[in-house]
């Protein structure tokens, strides 16, 4: 094995830290959404903001224009993910990413694996390798607890840029309820329309919708067509960051009612941050997102659910007095403090595997 790993350089005079070359590894990258892409384009951004040489290597083919100091290199070629490998002070994998990291099954490089996802159950030799020889931090208590004890974990961050109540010409909070994700079942989007269809026989100027795209879309919609709530669930598509902020801003309960175990669920921050208080299920590590700023009640409890969503609907000041506590639960999740954490970490003397 060749050893290039070192110590991140230290100024000779002060003893601080020298800038770093950090290279994340990342399959999908934006354009592309979802929650690796996410995470690994804001650090990306405050890596360059913290005085770092910030790069990706995905294989993500876009036009997108290099913003914010970030150097993003596409479908590199193995001689391009060699030499940048070699070049970095240090390493980011979101996963294993195989085709992206495969030079670390052979180098010793200061490097770290992102959990966000479960192990791959039939991992190739490779991957086995480079999971075996680098340190592992997990997004979420939840993740931490399913194998092999992690190093550590650093929760995930959100774009508090764009997911805020800042915005002087948002409109007033004029809907009721909003679901924001993959249009698919394990996301909960059902489960979200038989929420309303109860709900809208009691409340009949309830007003929902649904933010987002997804492979059971159409399914979606003829659901709500054949329980006549056309007039009351609005469907918006697919919408950039932007839009959607401005859509959650107008909404004042976010329901989150996802049937499989999410990793995390950085939708919930986003929700937050933008007033609307959350309901959702305990899959995974959704309670975690949620913290101290919403309900959850067990996976499949659609009629615990629906207490919860009629009482909040009724109540502003048990709404207001959930979002009372949401500066300390947003702190640790704003981006800035997520980046110095991980920046900390691989500034620390280098742990052995899984040590």
């Amino acid at each position: 094995m060749l050893a290039l790993d070192a110590l991140p350089r230290r100024c000779s005079l002060t003893g601080a830290f020298l800038p770093m070359r950090i290279l994340q590894l990342a399959t999908g990258f934006l354009p592309q959404r979802g929650g690796i892409e996410t995470v690994s384009s804001l650090l990306a951004r405050e890596f360059a903001r913290l005085g770092h040489a910030s790069v990706v290597l995905t294989r993500t083919v876009a036009r997108s224009p290099a913003s914010h100091g970030v150097e993003v290199l596409r479908a590199p070629s193995p001689l391009r993910v060699l030499h940048e490998i070699i070049k970095a002070d240090a390493v980011i994998l979101h996963g294993v990413p195989v085709r992206l990291a495969w030079p670390l099954a052979f180098l010793r490089k200061r490097a770290v694996i992102i959990k966000h996802m479960w192990d791959n159950p039939s991992p190739s030799c490779l991957r086995a390798r480079i999971t075996e020889q680098n340190p592992a931090l997990c997004v979420s208590r939840y993740m931490a607890s399913l194998g092999p004890a992690p190093t550590g974990t650093i929760a995930n961050p959100y774009d508090e840029s764009l997911f805020n109540e800042s915005d002087s010409t948002a409109p007033t909070r004029d809907h009721d309820l909003v679901f924001m994700g993959r249009v698919t079942r394990d996301k909960g989007v059902f489960a979200f329309i038989e929420l309303v269809a109860d709900l809208a026989r009691t409340h009949p100027r309830l007003s929902a919708t649904i933010i987002g795209d997804g492979p059971d879309s159409v399914n979606a919609r003829a659901q709500v067509s054949a329980l006549k709530l056309d007039g009351v669930i609005r469907f918006t598509g697919e919408l950039a960051p932007e839009q959607s902020a401005a859509e959650l801003r107008r909404h004042r309960i976010f329901v989150f009612p996802a049937l499989w175990d999410e990793p995390f669920g950085i939708v919930a921050l986003e929700a937050i941050a933008c007033g609307a208080v959350v309901v959702g299920y305990a899959s995974g590590g959704i309670p975690e997102a949620i913290g101290p700023c919403g309900e959850v009640v067990a996976t499949g409890d659609l009629p615990r659910l629906k207490e919860h969503v009629v009482r909040l609907l009724a109540d502003e000041t048990a709404r207001a007095d959930l979002l009372s506590r949401r500066d300390a639960h947003l702190a640790r999740h704003r981006a800035p403090a997520v980046a110095q954490s991980y920046v900390e970490y691989i500034q620390q003397p280098a742990p052995g595997p899984h040590s």
